[in-house]
């Protein structure tokens, strides 16, 4: 069985297009994680299965943003200038 890794971008839409025709459906997020194992030969975790669903996971996106207050910005710009980080 292949992982979402295995999967090119253009293999990757039709597992995440049809989790969620599957999910509108009624189907549990578990039942729809093997429903995806069986139809696309693909492991996916009932993690990622729930977050496709509610649109919170973009599996094209490669880079995660975050943000950090301005008081850690400026500990870690102190640590840098003295060699410690």
């Amino acid at each position: 069985m292949r992982t979402l890794r295995d999967l090119t971008p253009a293999e990757m839409e039709r597992p995440q297009e049809r989790s969620l025709q599957l999910h509108e459906s009624g189907m549990s997020y578990t039942a729809i994680r093997r429903e995806l194992a069986a139809e696309f030969n693909v492991s996916v975790s009932k993690a990622t299965v729930l977050r496709w669903c509610r649109g919170t996971h973009n599996t094209f996106r490669k880079i995660k943003r975050f943000s950090i207050s301005r008081k850690q910005a400026k500990l870690e710009n102190g640590l840098r200038e003295l060699g410690r980080l």
